[in-house]
Formats: C-alpha cells, sequence, structure tokens
C-alpha cells in the first residue's frame, strides 16, 4: 500500500535522526549512532532504502518510538496506528497523542455536545480483543473533527443584537464544562450573554462612562476610569429572557490605590453607591487597560500632570491584590504601554514627548521592555522615529511596526538590527495597520495593498510572499493553523502550512467587522456597531 509506505518512509527517517538501525531477519534493530559508524550508516541506509521490509515496531525501544513520533503529523501517526493489531497497541498510548492537542481545548470538546452536523462519534469496536482507546487518542480525534469542520465549512452562524449603542469592547469566558459567555460594553451599558446554545442576555448594567471589558480564565471584568469591578459570570444563573440588572462581584477596587473595598460591597449596585460618595473615583482623567495572563494593567497614557512619570497599576485577578506599582523610566508627555505578539510575560512601553522647535513639532519617542513575571525592567531601551502600532517577539528579537516600517531589535545585545521600509501609499481606512500582521514562531507574516509576504525575523530575510485581488484590511492567526485575510469586500480562511484558501466567510463578515482572533477555534467572533455574529464550529 503506497499510504503505508509513505509513513514507513517517515519513521525511517526518524530512526536515521536518532541513531543506527540495521535489519537482521527482516526486523530492525536500533542502537545510537556513533561518530565511527557514520559511513557503515550512511552504506546501510542507502541499502535499506532501497527495499521496505516488515517491521516489528513493538520491538523497538520506548525512547525510539518517542522520537519518530515527533517527526509525525497527527494523520501520519494514525496511519500507523492502523497498520495492524501490533502497531495499534504500540502507539495506543497516551505520551504520543497528548503533544498534538491543544491542551485548553480539549476539554471542552469531551464535554460540550457536538451542534454542527455531522456530529462527532467514536469508531466501531470491530472486536472484542482490542484493547480501548487511550483517552488522549480520543481527545484527538474529537479535536480533529473540529478541524475538519473548519477545512469543510460546516458551521452554525447566530447573531447578538446590542439594540443600544456601538459596542466599544468585548470580552469571551469558555469554561471546560462548557458554560460560556461574551460580555459586551457599549456607551451606557455592559452585557453579559450566555451564547452556549442560542444566545441570550443574562445580565445588563449601567456604565459609570466608557468601559473596557475583558473575560480572563472564568472571570469578567469591567473597569471604567480608575474603577475595576471582576464576578464570575457563572454566579449569573438567570434564567433565559428574564435578564439581571445587578451583578453579584468577586471584588471590587480603585485601581491606583492598594487595597479592595470592604466585603460588604458585593454587587455593582453598592459600587455605585461608593462611588457617589468616595473622592477616590477619578472621572476626570482617562485610563487604559488591558489583562495579560491573570495579570490586570491600568495606567493614565497623559498624566493630569504635564511632563511626569506615568505610573503603572498591576493587579492579580484571581487573588484580587495589587501586586505592584511601576514608573515609566522617563519623563514624558504620554506614553503608550501595550502586550505584544509573543509567548513570554512582556510588555512594551512607548514613551514620547513632543516639542515646538523653529516651528516644528518634534517628537522624542523610547521604546521599554518589562517582564510581568520578574516585575522589572528588562533592560532594554532604544529610540525610534515614531509610533508603535504592533510588536512582537521571539529568540530574543523584537520586532516593531511602526506606519511605514518594521524595526528589529536584539534584546539581549541591546542593539538595532535593521528596519524594514515599505512604500505605503494608502488612503486613510484603507487597511488597518494594528491588524495587519501577526508572529508565528519565528515568521513575521505582514500584509500590505494587495501582498502578503512572509520573513524571518532572525535574518530579516523574506520567505515567500504571493498576492490577492483585493486590498488588504486585516489579518489574524487562528492558532498557528489558520489565518483570515480580510477586506472591504471580502473575509477569507486560509490555510497557514498549505497557503490555500479553505473557504471563504459570510457576507455578515465584510461590513466593518472587527474579527477577535483571540477566542477559540469552536467559535470565531466579530463585532461592528451594535451587532456581534458568531461563527460555531463545534
Amino acid at each position: 500500500d503506497s499510504a503505508v509506505r509513505v509513513r514507513y518512509s517517515a519513521i525511517l527517517y526518524a530512526l536515521k535522526m536518532t541513531g543506527e538501525t540495521k535489519v537482521c531477519s527482516g526486523v530492525l534493530e536500533h542502537r545510537k549512532l556513533s561518530v565511527t559508524s557514520a559511513e557503515d550508516w550512511t552504506r546501510e541506509w542507502k541499502k535499506f532504502k532501497s527495499s521496505l521490509f516488515t517491521m516489528d515496531i513493538t520491538r523497538l525501544p520506548i525512547y525510539v518510538l518517542e522520537d519518530i513520533t515527533y517527526y509525525l503529523h497527527g494523520c501520519d501517526l494514525a496511519a500507523c496506528a492502523a497498520v495492524c493489531y501490533f502497531w495499534r497497541e504500540a502507539f495506543n498510548d497516551d505520551f504520543f497523542w497528548q503533544r498534538l492537542c491543544y491542551r485548553d481545548i480539549v476539554p471542552y470538546l469531551a464535554t460540550v455536545e457536538n451542534l454542527v452536523k455531522p456530529h462527532f462519534q467514536l469508531p466501531p469496536q470491530d472486536s472484542d480483543t482490542l484493547e480501548d482507546l487511550c483517552e488522549w487518542r480520543i481527545r484527538f480525534m474529537r479535536q480533529a473533527h473540529l478541524m475538519r469542520n473548519w477545512y469543510c465549512a460546516r458551521y452554525s452562524l447566530q447573531t447578538i443584537y446590542t439594540y443600544d449603542s456601538s459596542i466599544s469592547h468585548s470580552g469571551h469566558v469558555l469554561h471546560d464544562t462548557g458554560d460560556h459567555w461574551l460580555v459586551l460594553s457599549t456607551r451606557s451599558k455592559t452585557q453579559v450573554w450566555n451564547i452556549q446554545n442560542v444566545p441570550y442576555m443574562e445580565a445588563a448594567v449601567v456604565n459609570y462612562g466608557e468601559s473596557f471589558v475583558a473575560g480572563v480564565g472564568p472571570l469578567m471584568l469591567r473597569a471604567s476610569h480608575n474603577l475595576l469591578e471582576v464576578f464570575k459570570p457563572d454566579d449569573l444563573l438567570a434564567p433565559q429572557n428574564n435578564p439581571k440588572f445587578d451583578i453579584k462581584l468577586t471584588f471590587a477596587c480603585f485601581i491606583n490605590t492598594g487595597e479592595k473595598f470592604p466585603e460588604t460591597v458585593e454587587t455593582t449596585s453598592d459600587v455605585t453607591k461608593v462611588i457617589a460618595k468616595s473622592h477616590d473615583y477619578d472621572f476626570k482623567n482617562p485610563f487604559d487597560y488591558f489583562t495579560i495572563g491573570n495579570i490586570f494593567v491600568g495606567y493614565q497614557p497623559a498624566p493630569s500632570r504635564l511632563w511626569s512619570r506615568p505610573k503603572i497599576y498591576f493587579w492579580d485577578l484571581t487573588t484580587g491584590l495589587k501586586v505592584h506599582e511601576e514608573t515609566v523610566p522617563r519623563i514624558c508627555s504620554s506614553c503608550i504601554i501595550k502586550k505584544g505578539d509573543t509567548t513570554k510575560p512582556m510588555i512594551l512601553i512607548y514613551a514620547f514627548k513632543s516639542s515646538t522647535f523653529k516651528n516644528r513639532n518634534i517628537r522624542l519617542s523610547h521604546i521599554y521592555l518589562y517582564n510581568i513575571k520578574t516585575m522589572k525592567y528588562t533592560g532594554f531601551h532604544a529610540d525610534i522615529p515614531s509610533k508603535v502600532l504592533w510588536w512582537g517577539m521571539a529568540r530574543d528579537i523584537l520586532v516593531t511596526r511602526q506606519e511605514r516600517a518594521f524595526h528589529f531589535f536584539d534584546i539581549i545585545a541591546g542593539t538595532f538590527l535593521s528596519v524594514k521600509d515599505m512604500d505605503l501609499k494608502m488612503n486613510v481606512g484603507e487597511s488597518d495597520l494594528e491588524h495587519s500582521q501577526f508572529l508565528l514562531r519565528t515568521h513575521l507574516y505582514y500584509a500590505y495593498k494587495y501582498h502578503l509576504q512572509v520573513m524571518d525575523i532572525e535574518t530579516q530575510e523574506t520567505v515567500f510572499t504571493f498576492d490577492v485581488n483585493y486590498i488588504i484590511y486585516s489579518l489574524h492567526n487562528i492558532r498557528g493553523k489558520f489565518m483570515i485575510i480580510s477586506s472591504k469586500s471580502c473575509s477569507e480562511v486560509w490555510d497557514i502550512e498549505d497557503n490555500e484558501l479553505v473557504f471563504r466567510l459570510p457576507y455578515l463578515f465584510i461590513t466593518d467587522f472587527r474579527i477577535d482572533s483571540k477566542a477559540s477555534p469552536m467559535r470565531l467572533l466579530a463585532q461592528s456597531q451594535n451587532e456581534v455574529s458568531i461563527i460555531n464550529f463545534w
């Protein structure tokens, strides 16, 4: 069988990488490769590759099987397990399948009913003598079914209307148990929606002004000026078509103080009474916020006192404690703090001050890296010519996006590496520059005009490029598996590995929608004005 021969070749290649393999009575024997046996191995390898013998895979040491599976994709591993009874047993171990699964979504797939047809079903057991499939293989099969739904464009579409002013912020909460919610903030209200099956509103509370909302693990939060409120949506339990107008809180606090509100402040109504009497509520000066892991970060981008050093406040959402307070290292008139496209617990601080010299506006700009884990500055500092719209980091290489260029830095050496200029002649609103790129391992995917290019950030060289027949407005990464390329006229889902078009999103997704690429692969969320569209893939 040609398919099996391909799998054999992949395994033989893995054996070549891990040691010396010789054929003895039709069975492979394996030992670690020494330097002196390299030439012998090359001769033996050429002989063996010319003809494929039956392999008793159960005779191989477990560490060899581990090395083999490192080189195999999920479909290859499944093909190996289907060769024969002995191969099935050899690969029926959680260790081989666990690394192929998204750890944060497989518990959800195991507990939540599959609503998109055809439904997932385990294959029938052909024989009573076969042992049951291991737990992580079953989990991988569910995940593979989810991915097939993407490739086959199998989904259901739902739409939420806020019947209010336009949505300013949104957040998504997903539980392993299947309970999941969407929190939306409009000019006047914060709304909590249950989107497990048919979406319905569970709560709607009045905002104190423009509010930032987000989902972090099982928690939701709302922040307005220097006020932070944290709650658990599973405490709501509101019946359908009967939303609550008060929310029980886990805790509330003023961001720039060190203490939570007393335990007697239990609900959003209690908070309203507190801020009506308190002088600590700073309703004059706006704050900016974001979350990184379970840490909430709040700061004043433009301090009330000019030419000062703004302060940054860090709160642990799980404990409800203020864990640190930091000062921007340089006097500035304004600052912007961004979390980046990186797996490291870092934030980038962009501080600048503007001045006028001979009727020319001069901006002095500086960037710093701050480690959330150690709560210290990394020591990296650089001067840049313009505002940072996006940044990412991998392998100690920092990439910053300005309006017309990418800048590359070595954060260990603290040196500037290179700049990638782009001849951008775009009309206003033609492209979303903050969401026109993403970093996948060491590859930078970025779009401009009709072009999508991929660059290796270590060498700053282009890996490949291709063109589309529309101006790209935004680019989103879905778990390193898919990317969504959007324009003003269409939105398309592409396979990242194969660079192939998978399917086009419904028309609802092309009218100024902002796609939430941080949502889970089970759902694709996009918001516009006073509505949110939800595509369910599970």
